[in-house]
C-alpha cells in the first residue's frame, strides 16, 4: 500500500507510473492515484504554482476546463480514482 505521505517528484508532467490499476464496479479499472492525498483521500498534485485534486487536472486534461461551480463525481466512489471515463462534473 502506498504511504498517503509520499509526494510526486515536481517538475515532472503526470504520467502512467503515477497510477495503480484496480478493479471496479465500472468496465474499465480505477487509476488509483498513489502520491499524497487529502484527508479525504483525493490525490493532489502541484502543477500551476498551486496544489491541485489530480482528478480535476485529469478531467481538463481529456474533456477541457470544468464549468464555473461544478464539482467532479467519481461514479466509481473512489476518491483516489483519476479515471476521466469515471468522472463526471455536477452541480
Amino acid at each position: 500500500m502506498t504511504d498517503e505521505r509520499q509526494v510526486k517528484p515536481r517538475g515532472r508532467p503526470i504520467g502512467p507510473d503515477d497510477f495503480d490499476l484496480a478493479p471496479g464496479p465500472m468496465d474499465t479499472p480505477c487509476l488509483l492515484w498513489k502520491w499524497g492525498k487529502n484527508t479525504k483521500g483525493y490525490g493532489t498534485v502541484w502543477t500551476d504554482s498551486r496544489s491541485r485534486l489530480v482528478h480535476r487536472v485529469q478531467y481538463e486534461k481529456m474533456f477541457g476546463e470544468i464549468a464555473g461551480g461544478r464539482q467532479i463525481d467519481h461514479l466509481c466512489r473512489r476518491p483516489a480514482c483519476c479515471n476521466p471515463r469515471h468522472l463526471e462534473p455536477v452541480t
